[in-house]
């Protein structure tokens, strides 16, 4: 029975070649640049062994975001004969929380940002990836706020791979030409568009809250970037490290300038009430109806998978594009909220010996599309990563 690290090790790796957007059939090998088959890179990661054995991961993944990862895995199952056995859940917490309590924890989990890396790390339920990854190579590809963010008293112990930006305003160019709209450079301007779409025959606002156990959260969204915009980084900070009750005068200033949108039957697809029942996944589908049935969606850059598939035929550019929420004081600054996803390793077994170098070099961030922040030095996911071998 093979190492389970070895195991985790392999999926960690494939992790992170798709997070740096390698295809998953041919990749290019580091020293000749020649294309490799997927399937002699896994059998480089895995020593030239056909492992066997199993990797289970726990995620909230699905639709086409599962169907990316499955297929990513697979040839490098087939290589090595490790069954990926993958869990998803829009419910991660508390499954999450019933594994680990039961002794039985995935060996690895995609969590939905870094929010309980501490309490993970401090129960002692998390790997050090410090001692499975070649640091030199993470640091060199990663900025070291991403590092950071993956961090807990000293230790490494999530590795983002994947990002996207919340806060953008979805629209569908093809009707905004038609009705003449022009996109908003400040909140003041962005409602004065809201009150003149809501005079015609679409809604300004498309809104779905719903997302199984995790219903609300693209409520909070909202409520997130208006602060970061109203009051700042610093305030934001602020907030969400406990310092600002959510009782606090700022907090409050943020659900008040959300409430005169989301209350008001006029700026929303069919009013407030089908907003709790309307699924995120779904609640930007009307930009795509003829006539169309809402106007303006704020989510997060990962939307455009849903609309892509729920609304086959559409086209980036074409029949939807975005801007970003705008500032409060017309100053045309930014300001971005970046969400990201990251790997925790909680098998802890004793690591295999001998884990070798990760080496990377500069990929174009442009064939990921818009999950970075602009605000640090170097994107999520810019580098590309092509794994040596581990040696037993």
């Amino acid at each position: 029975m093979p190492d389970v690290r070895w195991l985790v090790f392999v999926i960690l790796l494939l992790g992170m070649l798709a997070a740096c957007g390698i295809d998953a059939a041919e990749e290019p090998d580091a020293a000749t640049g020649l294309e490799r088959s997927a399937a002699q890179a896994a059998l480089e990661i895995a020593g030239g062994q056909r492992l066997g054995g199993k990797v289970t991961v726990l995620g909230a993944w699905e639709g086409s975001e599962l169907e990316a990862f499955l297929a990513m895995v697979k040839p490098f199952q087939e290589a090595t004969s490790v069954s990926v056995l993958f869990h998803g859940t829009r419910n991660l917490d508390s499954v999450l929380s019933r594994r680990l309590h039961d002794g039985n924890p995935p060996d690895l989990a995609g969590l939905p940002g870094p929010g309980q890396l501490p309490s993970l790390a401090r129960r002692g339920a998390l790997v050090d990836l410090e001692t499975i990854l070649d640091m030199q190579a993470i640091e060199a590809q990663y900025a070291q706020e991403w590092l950071d963010l993956g961090t807990v008293d000293g230790r490494f112990v999530g590795i983002f791979i994947r990002a996207s930006v919340k806060g953008l305003v979805w629209y569908n160019p093809q009707v905004w030409r038609q009705q003449g709209f022009a996109i908003p450079e400040s909140w003041e301007a962005l409602m004065d568009l809201s009150r003149r779409m809501a005079g015609s025959s679409a809604a300004p606002w498309c809104l779905g809250l719903e997302s199984d156990a995790a219903s609300g959260w693209p409520g909070t969204d909202w409520i997130e970037n208006i602060l970061l915009r109203q009051q700042g980084s610093e305030v934001y900070d602020r907030w969400y490290q406990g310092e600002f009750p959510w009782t606090s005068p700022e907090v409050r200033q943020a659900w008040q300038t959300w409430g005169a949108i989301v209350t008001d039957p006029e700026m929303i697809y069919g009013g407030p009430s089908a907003a709790l029942t309307t699924s995120f996944a779904e609640a930007g589908d009307p930009l795509f109806d003829d006539p169309p049935g809402c106007l303006m969606y704020q989510q997060a850059s990962f939307i455009t998978d849903f609309f892509t598939a729920n609304n086959p035929g559409v086209r980036p550019g074409e029949d939807f594009d975005f801007f970003v929420m705008p500032a409060f004081d017309g100053s045309g600054q930014e300001r971005l909220e970046v969400a990201g996803d990251l790997f925790g390793m909680f098998n802890d077994t004793p690591q295999s010996s001998g884990s070798d170098a990760l080496p990377c070099h500069p990929r174009s961030p442009g064939d990921l599309g818009p999950a970075w922040s602009s605000h640090l030095s170097q994107p999520i996911g810019s580098a590309q990563c092509l794994p040596r071998s581990l040696e037993s």
